[in-house]
């Protein structure tokens, strides 16, 4: 019988970022938790009426996924 591997993209055997890469990766992956809390705050809380701080955190993740991708760009 014949077994197939998954069919992953290839990846780089190790990904080696910079400090601040590191620094990038760090804020963009806790402003979309922030963006997570809040879109969650509104279903399990609707009387909270948080769009306001739903917005600030888009914007806020927004910057930091253009950080990220421009690291990828810069390859």
């Amino acid at each position: 019988m014949k077994t197939t591997e998954p069919c992953y993209p290839p990846s780089p055997s190790k990904m080696k970022l910079s400090d601040e890469e590191k620094h990038i990766f760090l804020k963009c992956a806790e402003e979309l938790n922030e963006l997570a809390v809040e879109l969650l705050h509104a279903v399990k809380k609707p009387h909270k009426k948080n769009w306001g701080k739903i917005f600030d955190e888009l914007e806020d993740a927004k910057k930091w996924i253009k950080e990220l991708m421009e690291i990828k760009n810069d390859d």
